[in-house]
């Protein structure tokens, strides 16, 4: 009888947990395998504002890809902008983690003022750069800089200065985040690690390297993840400060698939290019699980 009534009552939680989980999986599959999986669909076929009715043609789209210089050189602009991001980003969050980690004097105060870019819309933050980067001497950071005797620089119009430009937005605007994550980290590691080091003679860079690195080693992962899929998602900076110029040094892979979707209406040829952008991801991303293991 009380085996009877166990059973019951375990079938019960079962059927409770399955009824709380159902709107989060109803969710996923209407928002995101669904469309993940006609996103697929789509890029076999021909399908633009031109021809309403989809044409199945293959791999051809990816076989015009494969040879297409806005695509390509969205590419290596991507690649080259992620690249950077993630050194300075990782870099310089970690760094930020460590003082702040070590300080003892307004250490709240830090966290909120590394944290409120991050927190404030993209567009703003890229409209207030936007007019700091200004030509001329109208330019905040050009007016800073004559003082020093540097001539002032078209930051947004230069194609050497224009994906710097893009990449400092990018990595200013996130620092806060990533450093935030850093220093939970941080609170996690046993302080009778240093202590034990300190006894033993190691000084503050053989600490970091022996103690904090290895026991940052899931937090650097994480970060590492997301700030690639931020990175090679990129797309509101392009859009709003340079629309892709000058001359191209600043389009993207996410910059051309808006370009092909939303101006030249060729959605088949665009999801083929978001197909790609998602399969990049997912190798960068089991790439990165693999090598900081």
């Amino acid at each position: 009888m009380k085996k009877i009534k166990l059973n019951t009552l375990e079938n019960r939680h079962k059927i409770n947990g399955m009824i709380m989980i159902l709107p989060a999986f109803i969710y996923f599959i209407v928002f995101v395998y669904y469309p993940v999986a006609h996103l697929f669909k789509l890029s076999f076929f021909k399908y633009d504002f031109f021809k309403p009715h989809p044409e199945f043609i293959g791999l051809q789209n990816y076989i015009k890809l494969m040879t297409d210089a806005d695509f390509l050189n969205g590419l290596g602009n991507t690649a080259y902008f992620a690249l950077f991001m993630i050194i300075f980003s990782v870099g310089i969050s970690f760094f930020l983690a460590i003082m702040i980690d070590k300080s003892k004097v307004l250490n709240n105060f830090y966290k909120i003022v590394y944290f409120m870019p991050y927190i404030t819309p993209m567009v703003a933050v890229v409209l207030i750069w936007g007019w700091l980067f200004q030509p001329g001497e109208a330019g905040l950071i050009n007016y800073f800089l004559s003082f020093f005797g540097i001539a002032p620089q078209s930051w947004l119009y230069n194609t050497r200065l224009a994906m710097p430009s893009l990449i400092v937005i990018c990595v200013w605007q996130g620092l806060g985040y990533r450093t935030i994550i850093f220093i939970a980290g941080l609170k996690a590691i046993p302080q009778q690690y240093y202590e034990a080091a300190g006894i033993d003679g190691a000084n503050a860079w053989q600490k970091i390297k022996y103690i904090t690195f290895p026991c940052l080693k899931p937090v650097f992962q994480f970060v590492l993840i997301i700030t690639t899929m931020e990175a090679f998602k990129i797309f509101i900076p392009m859009y709003v400060l340079t629309q892709g110029g000058p001359v191209g040094t600043t389009k993207t892979m996410v910059y051309n698939i808006y370009k092909q979707a939303f101006q030249f209406q060729k959605w088949g040829y665009a999801a083929v290019q978001v197909v790609v952008l998602f399969i990049l991801l997912l190798s960068l991303a089991l790439l990165q699980r693999r090598l900081t293991k």
